[in-house]
């Protein structure tokens, strides 16, 4: 049986699958809400400068740093 989702068609039964959450959007909603995480560390970087501008792509990467970190962290304690 095939199920459609966005007009996208994946096997049902066993969503815990790789290939079958890829395929129905969780990938790109997992991707949103690390885009989210990682701007919400940025924009406290941010602050804890005083809102100087000038920096906004080194604390772009300083979170993006800092996430990428923890989510391996979390990865391993899986």
């Amino acid at each position: 049986m095939t199920v459609t989702n966005d007009r996208v068609a994946y096997p049902s039964g066993d969503v815990a699958s790789g290939s079958a959450w890829s395929i129905c959007g969780t990938d790109r909603l997992k991707q949103q809400i690390d885009h989210q995480r990682i701007a919400s560390r940025a924009f406290a970087l941010y602050e804890s400068r005083n809102r100087t501008n000038g920096s906004a792509d080194e604390d772009w990467h300083r979170a993006e740093a800092e996430y990428v970190i923890h989510r391996a962290h979390e990865l391993r304690l899986q």
